[in-house]
């Protein structure tokens, strides 16, 4: 989530298209072990800026369950 709104941020100087922001719940993929590590604590607190910024759709990947979706949905407003 942290790296949403600086990638808006730079697309918004490549088009005025709609995108679709949908990020994982913040952990890193370990490929060789296939399993997510690190933090999976996901914080939307900047949704309303990626909505600001050009995001009509907003959800979560990897890792986002519904306590962090009904998180984020009550952020994006």
């Amino acid at each position: 989530p942290h790296l949403v709104s600086p990638a808006l941020e730079h697309l918004r100087t490549l088009t005025d298209l709609p995108v679709v922001v949908y990020p994982n719940a913040g952990g890193a993929w370990d490929a060789q072990a296939k399993e997510w590590t690190g933090s999976v604590a996901a914080t939307f607190d900047e949704a309303a800026r990626w909505r600001e910024l050009g995001a009509v759709l907003v959800g979560g990947c990897c890792g986002v369950d519904a306590d962090a979706i009904r998180t984020l949905v009550s952020s994006a407003a």
